[in-house]
């Protein structure tokens, strides 16, 4: 006698059902990759705004406790300039926030190259474990002005002695060495913006107003 075939038994699969689940395998691979590829390559630049978030909360924070004066402000010279206005010494008013930042991993962007976090704010840190410009003139009552951001910024020009100064509709552009050639900037109202090159310079003060970075 014959076998009796099962009416549960499942049939196998012919070719063209096989074709067909490799191929939405397939699609479904080209969907997904891309995706996670950007975020793989997002993740140090959002790490990079956390950190730039905690440092304009250590810059109110400090000012908070400092008759509503960031550091900048507050250390100055016997003619009434910042007493840090360059690239060697610029750390240093990080370095007086210690109290207010948890670590200086703070002040480094995880995608900056070359840049290594110090050990701690006191005896290690130096102008090479710092990734962030600050704005020298930035003040609490100019929500708009860049307080800090990431280094790779310039006009054009290389930054002499750390120092650059940027008005409205100035020539400014990230340079491509970080963030694929975007940046992170900390305005003074506490907020964090992920710009691009095109709207950066209409980002600046209206008035005519410099904006003076200095750079580590």
């Amino acid at each position: 006698m014959k076998p009796r075939i099962s009416a549960g038994r499942e049939r196998a699969l012919s070719m063209v059902e096989v074709l067909v689940a490799v191929f939405i395998l397939l699609l479904l691979i080209a969907v997904i990759l891309p995706s996670f590829s950007r975020c793989q390559c997002q993740a140090p630049r959002i790490n990079c705004v956390n950190n730039l978030k905690q440092v304009a909360l250590a810059f109110r924070i400090w000012a908070g406790d400092n008759d509503d004066k960031y550091p900048m402000a507050f250390y100055i010279s016997d003619s009434g300039q910042p007493l840090w206005p360059d690239s060697s010494n610029q750390f240093h008013y990080f370095q007086v926030m210690s109290n207010e930042m948890s670590t200086p991993k703070i002040v480094i962007c995880p995608s900056d190259p070359g840049r290594t976090a110090a050990t701690n704010f006191l005896a290690d840190i130096d102008r090479n474990k710092v990734s962030y410009f600050i704005g020298l003139n930035a003040d609490q009552s100019r929500p708009e002005m860049f307080l800090a951001g990431d280094r790779h910024l310039t006009d054009g020009k290389p930054v002499r002695n750390g120092l650059l100064g940027l008005t409205y509709r100035q020539s400014v552009i990230w340079t491509k060495e970080n963030h694929a050639g975007q940046g992170n900037v900390a305005l003074v109202d506490g907020s964090v913006a992920m710009m691009r090159n095109e709207p950066l310079d209409l980002r600046l003060p209206h008035d005519g107003t410099t904006n003076w970075l200095v750079f580590p």
